[in-house]
C-alpha cells in the first residue's frame, strides 16, 4: 500500500480514457491531482472550482469533467492538465455525472435543485434541463452501454428514475430501498447495481429486489417502441 501525500481530502479518483493518468478530486482544497499510476506520483496539481467531487472521463476525447458541489463543471484537458472550460449550472449542489458512450453528452443530477442537467460536450453548455417532481433529490447517474437510458438514483423518493436519452424525458421509475445513493454498471448485460447511502447498512434483500426490478424494467423498455427526434 502506497500513501500519496498532499491530498487533504481526496473524494473521487478516475482514469482518463487512455488509462495512463489518474485524476483525484480534493473536495476541500479546490484542487484535482493528476497522477502517474506507474509511479504513484502527482505530476500536476490542477486548480478547479470549489468542492470538486466526481471525476468523469470522456470515452472519446482527451478530457475529464469535474463535477463541483458548488454548482459548476470544470473541463480538464488531459493533454495539458489545464482547465479549458467552466460550465455554470443553473442550480447548486451536484456531485456526480455520467457521459454517454459517444461522448456527446454529460448528465449531471442536482439533488438540491431537483433536476438533471444535460451538457453538450461540443459546446460545453447546458443543452437541456430535466425537471423532477417537487421534493425529488436526483443524486447519482449511470448510462447503459448502448447509450439508450440514464438511470438516476432519487434519494428522497426511494427510487431509480429512468431517462430516455433520445428524448431527455423520464420514462419510468423503479422502487428501491431507502435513500439510494451510488449506482454503477457491471460488465455485460447485467442491470445497474444500486447502493444505499453510506450511513445506512446494506440490505441484501432490497438490493436483490432492486436488481430484479431493474432487469425487468430495462427489458420491457428495450422491447417497447421508442420515439425519435
Amino acid at each position: 500500500v502506497t500513501t500519496v501525500p498532499g491530498l487533504a481530502a481526496p473524494a473521487v479518483a478516475g482514469f482518463d480514457r487512455s488509462g495512463t493518468r489518474l485524476y483525484v478530486s480534493n473536495i476541500f482544497g479546490g484542487v484535482v491531482a493528476a497522477m502517474d499510476p506507474a509511479t504513484n506520483a502527482v505530476v500536476a496539481p490542477i486548480v478547479v472550482g470549489a468542492l470538486p467531487v466526481d471525476v468523469v472521463a470522456s470515452p472519446t476525447a482527451d478530457v475529464v469533467y469535474i463535477i463541483e458541489e458548488s454548482g459548476s463543471v470544470d473541463v480538464i484537458s488531459t493533454a495539458t492538465n489545464t482547465v479549458t472550460a467552466t460550465i455554470a449550472l443553473p442550480g447548486g449542489g451536484p456531485e456526480f455525472g455520467a457521459v454517454t458512450p459517444t461522448g456527446a453528452r454529460l448528465y449531471v443530477p442536482d439533488p438540491v435543485a431537483g433536476q438533471v442537467y444535460v451538457i453538450d460536450a461540443a459546446t460545453n453548455t447546458v443543452a437541456a434541463t430535466i425537471a423532477f417532481p417537487v421534493g425529488a433529490s436526483p443524486f447519482d447517474v449511470v448510462i447503459d452501454a448502448a447509450g439508450a437510458f440514464a438511470y438516476v438514483t432519487d434519494q428522497a423518493r426511494d427510487l431509480v428514475a429512468v431517462i430516455d436519452i433520445a428524448t431527455n424525458t423520464v420514462v419510468g421509475s423503479i422502487a428501491v430501498g431507502a435513500g439510494p445513493g451510488g449506482i454503477a454498471l457491471g460488465a455485460g448485460p447485467a442491470p445497474p447495481v444500486v447502493a444505499p447511502p453510506r450511513q445506512v447498512p446494506i440490505d441484501s434483500a432490497w438490493m436483490l429486489a432492486a436488481l430484479a426490478a431493474l432487469l425487468i424494467a430495462t427489458a420491457a423498455m428495450r422491447r417497447a417502441p421508442r420515439r425519435r427526434r
